[in-house]
């Protein structure tokens, strides 16, 4: 949200004191509404939450949504989207550390884990998006048209001038922000 109420681009890591202060409508946005927030404890109360009908908004990893659904926990009807303002999402990565014991079964495991067949399997299984674009993604919550709308994340030295920041701000601190901006809205269908 931060990206969209103030239009810079995080993507370049500059933090400088001017950068910085530029951010400041967004976190007097944010302040504004404080009162209107409803903190959740976890990913799964938001959602439960969103399920019984208290919450009309929530942000959301997709699995998690697919699995809760699966089980019966979460209303099959929750939908989720992408805003087309652009939303940072989540993602998988797979690597053999320098040091692995044995890299070559390891680099068997990798080869296995992103075959289409294997990542079509998790779509089905769990709900997670296929990082192999030869795989079959009728499973998945978002389609592919929503899935253009993600953004990265901020760079690495923005991010750790922002979370400073933050421990200035009153009652929104910048991991409440980070972790509404790392999923995917899901909401109600009425």
């Amino acid at each position: 949200m931060l990206r969209v109420l103030t239009g810079l681009d995080f993507n370049d890591g500059d933090a400088s004191e001017a950068r910085m202060d530029a951010l400041a409508p967004g976190f007097e946005f944010f302040n504004q509404y404080a009162d209107d927030y409803v903190i959740t404890t976890s990913n799964a109360d938001s959602i439960i939450r969103l399920s019984d009908g208290e919450l009309s908004m929530v942000p959301v990893w997709e699995d998690h949504l697919a699995s809760l659904q699966k089980s019966g926990e979460a209303r099959k009807d929750l939908k989720l989207y992408v805003p087309e303002m652009g939303m940072n999402g989540g993602g998988n990565g797979v690597a053999i550390p320098q040091n692995a014991p044995h890299p070559a079964a390891a680099a068997l495991f990798i080869d296995w884990l992103t075959l289409p067949e294997t990542q079509t399997q998790f779509n089905a299984t769990f709900g997670t998006a296929p990082m192999n674009a030869n795989s079959d993604d009728s499973y998945a919550l978002i389609s592919n048209t929503q899935r253009q709308y993600s953004v990265p994340s901020a760079a690495q030295p923005f991010k750790r001038k922002w979370k400073r920041l933050s421990s200035i701000m009153s009652f929104l601190n910048v991991d409440l922000l980070i972790i509404v901006t790392r999923r995917w809205f899901c909401r109600r269908v009425l």
